[in-house]
């Protein structure tokens, strides 16, 4: 069995136990995809998410505990799993572009969108439930309302499509994601907000100028549904303004 038969092989062996064990509440989606490997499955379980609490069928968190529990009782990534495919090199050592080759230089541009997109998932989910976990000062009652939560699964499952739409295109240009070197920086470039009382920092400085950088390089497909983040960051922000510092969520807006 060759290398890429073996990996097809794990996929749909890794897609029929998460079948067998699907999650019964929203952040234990969070949980899986987080640790999920493969990041066309990652797209998949975002879409079956979003499929399920649309209809109701899912929960944020199960009746018996509050999210806050949930997420406390279950370990959180310090990172998201990766394609064990991918060769990850430091920004700095990336190859440049080839001079002169159209065709190959469009494969690598479109190859750097599919690994954006891939990381936007894993960030989207992690947001949705990393920032729970912590006490409010003053206010260990404050429970984040379920719009927050739909916001972000919302925003987790347009990133799903953005990654499918250019991991079909490499296809369609005979390519695959993890045929060329990335590297991390995007994660790393949020490491330092990992702590639950930096999600201000996370939101509004972190997720939404790396939102606003990939819109700008990139004048494609995308572009569209980003537009609409800043709005979802700065609703997220107020929230978390209230549950953090203890003002009033039209008190955080304007602190901002």
């Amino acid at each position: 069995m060759t290398s890429a038969e073996t990996a097809v092989a794990a996929t749909a062996e890794q897609k029929l136990e998460t079948q067998a064990t699907a999650p019964d509440c929203l952040l234990g989606y969070a949980l899986l995809v987080l640790a999920t490997n493969d990041t066309v499955e990652k797209a998949r379980l975002t879409h079956e998410a979003k499929r399920r609490f649309d209809a109701k069928e899912l929960p944020v968190a199960p009746p018996s505990q509050t999210e806050r529990e949930y997420v406390q009782n279950n370990s959180i990534r310090d990172e998201p799993a990766r394609p064990t495919n991918l060769k990850v090199l430091a920004p700095k050592d990336m190859p440049a572009p080839a001079k002169g080759d159209e065709a190959a230089n469009r494969i690598r541009l479109i190859h750097s969108q599919a690994h954006i997109e891939s990381f936007a998932i894993d960030l989207s989910w992690d947001i949705l439930c990393r920032f729970v976990a912590a006490p409010a000062p003053g206010n260990d009652e404050f429970r984040l309302p379920p719009e927050f939560f739909a916001d972000w699964l919302r925003v987790a499952c347009e990133e799903a499509r953005h990654f499918e739409t250019w991991n079909n295109r490499l296809k369609e240009l005979k390519s695959h994601y993890g045929a060329l070197p990335v590297h991390n920086g995007l994660w790393q470039s949020v490491r330092p907000s990992c702590c639950a009382i930096q999600a201000i920092e996370r939101l509004c400085c972190r997720h939404s100028t790396l939102a606003a950088t990939c819109s700008r390089v990139s004048r494609s497909c995308t572009c569209a549904t980003k537009r609409g983040e800043p709005l979802r960051l700065l609703y997220s922000c107020s929230l978390l303004c209230e549950q953090r510092l203890g003002s009033s969520a039209a008190d955080g807006c304007a602190a901002l």
